[in-house]
């Protein structure tokens, strides 16, 4: 769902070259409970929405923190329900975001306002949900999605991949 399209659109083709995988589900329950089946299959796993499409996945958000299944969410912010103004930016999901599911658990909510930002905050996001088995969430505007960028690289030595499965001491 727009804004989060863009995303998709970029690693899929980028699949081959880094060896991951792609599927684009018929709607956002089944995309988050595919994100939920892979990351219990031992993979890192993201599913991303807009506002919309999260409301159809709060149950499987449920499920996750119930199960301690690490997943992160991209969530698009734009304004309106259903389909909205796909077209027109907004940053009013916060308190969805903190607040969506049944019940009480951890989550980790991260907002990065440039791509530097989105790509080291998303490397952060699959780290803190791997390690607390949390979801966590990346939640951004349609102005960072869409936005043309010029920048030189980004800086890979903040990059970390711990691999908590191995480690008896998390």
């Amino acid at each position: 769902m727009t804004p989060s399209t863009g995303i998709m659109n970029y690693i899929a083709d980028k699949e081959k070259e880094y060896g991951i995988i792609v599927e684009q589900a018929e709607d956002e329950i089944a995309a988050i409970n595919m994100a939920l089946g892979a990351s219990f299959g031992g993979v890192r796993a993201m599913t991303g929405t807009s506002g919309g499409g999260f409301a159809l996945m709060v149950e499987g958000v449920s499920l996750a923190a119930m199960t301690e299944t690490p997943v992160v969410i991209a969530l698009g912010q734009r304004p309106g329900p259903a389909t909205g103004f796909p077209t027109r930016t907004e940053q009013a999901e916060l308190l969805f975001a903190v607040h969506s599911a049944h019940g009480e658990f951890p989550r980790a909510v991260f907002a990065p306002g440039t791509p530097e930002q989105a790509f080291l905050l998303t490397s952060k996001a699959f780290d803190v949900a791997e390690k607390y088995q949390i979801p966590v969430f990346i939640v951004f505007d349609q102005h960072l999605a869409d936005t043309q960028w010029t920048f030189d690289g980004f800086t890979l030595k903040e990059v970390r991949y711990t691999d908590y499965r191995l480690r008896g001491d998390m």
